[in-house]
Parts: C-alpha cells; sequence; structure tokens
C-alpha cells in the first residue's frame, strides 16, 4: 500500500484505507473550541464516497451545510425557542398560545424526530391527525386551531434557519395551503 499524503487546508480528500474500504473527508469549518470540523464516509464503492463527497463539497460552498453539526431534536429545539427567543420577545397571549400549540401538538407529534431530518410530509401527517376526530372530545380539531399549530412551527423553524440549524424550512413555502 502506497504512504497517503495530505491535502492542503481545507481540501477534501478520498483515499482507499487498510481496512479495504474507500474513505472520504471533508473539511466544513471551525468548531466552536476553534478546532477543524471534518466529514466522514466510508463505503466498499470508491463512487458512493466521491460522490458523497461532491455533496458535502457543494453544500459548504452554497452555505447550506452547517458548519458545527449539533443533533437538536424538535423537541429540544421547539423548547429551546419557546423559552429563550418567543418568551422573553412576545406578549403574555402570544406566548400561551406558543406554549400550548408546542406542548400539547408539536412536542407529542413530531418531538422525537431530529430537526435536520424533519419534512414537510411529518408535518403534513400532523395536521390531518389533528383534523380527524379529537379521542378525548370526539370531535375533529377546528382547522383555524390547526393552522395556528402551524404558524407556530413555522416561526420556529424560521428562527432554526436563521441561525444555521437548517438550509430550509419544511413548515415554509406551500404548507399555508395545506392548513386552509
Amino acid at each position: 500500500m502506497t504512504k497517503r499524503r495530505h491535502q492542503p487546508n481545507g481540501r477534501s480528500t478520498i483515499y482507499k484505507g487498510a481496512d479495504g474500504l474507500w474513505h472520504g473527508r471533508v473539511s466544513m469549518g471551525l468548531t466552536d473550541q476553534g478546532r477543524k470540523h471534518r466529514r466522514h464516509v466510508s463505503s466498499k464503492s470508491k463512487t458512493v464516497v466521491t460522490e458523497k463527497v461532491a455533496e458535502w463539497e457543494r453544500a459548504r460552498e452554497d452555505g447550506l451545510a452547517r458548519e458545527i453539526p449539533q443533533n437538536w431534536t424538535v423537541e429540544a429545539w421547539l423548547t429551546h425557542w419557546l423559552e429563550h427567543l418567543s418568551r422573553p420577545f412576545v406578549k403574555q397571549g402570544t406566548y400561551e398560545g406558543y406554549r400550548a400549540a408546542v406542548n400539547v401538538h408539536l412536542i407529542p407529534g413530531i418531538g422525537r424526530h431530529r430537526l435536520h431530518t424533519l419534512r414537510p410530509e411529518h408535518l403534513e401527517r400532523l395536521y390531518v391527525s389533528m383534523l380527524q376526530l379529537n379521542t378525548r372530545r370526539g370531535t375533529p380539531m377546528s382547522p383555524g386551531r390547526v393552522h395556528q399549530v402551524h404558524r407556530t412551527i413555522r416561526t420556529a423553524l424560521n428562527e432554526a434557519v436563521r441561525r444555521g440549524h437548517l438550509a430550509r424550512n419544511p413548515a415554509g413555502d406551500g404548507q399555508d395551503a395545506a392548513c386552509e
């Protein structure tokens, strides 16, 4: 096996390791502690590794890659957003509406998802289940209440996008029509 040479700073590397697998490493920036953050992928196929490295490089160049991966769950993000980012800055009535939407509907419905894996389809299924029969009352939830829940998650996820935790808001464009 030939000796592996290091690429210049910031360059991605693809190499075949002693384990027989192809490995790819991509520099994504720096951590909060100032250390280099590199993503790693491995596969038996060089093509798979090359495609993943190219995808990460495009995301990094387009500014869509988070420099520091943070494995927020939807529940953790919503709780953080509710208490630290909305409560101090909104009126009490607005906060109470957000809190009810988060604790009664959003966390039980989609809270276990990882923030970066949340898709519009998850939200659509939540909204449909809310519109179906409510087991406690035996009646469907009003479309207005479902829309209020949607506005809450959209607002919270917009902040996640602004802070770089998400590349796109799954409750953003085109979702309002599903609730009206």
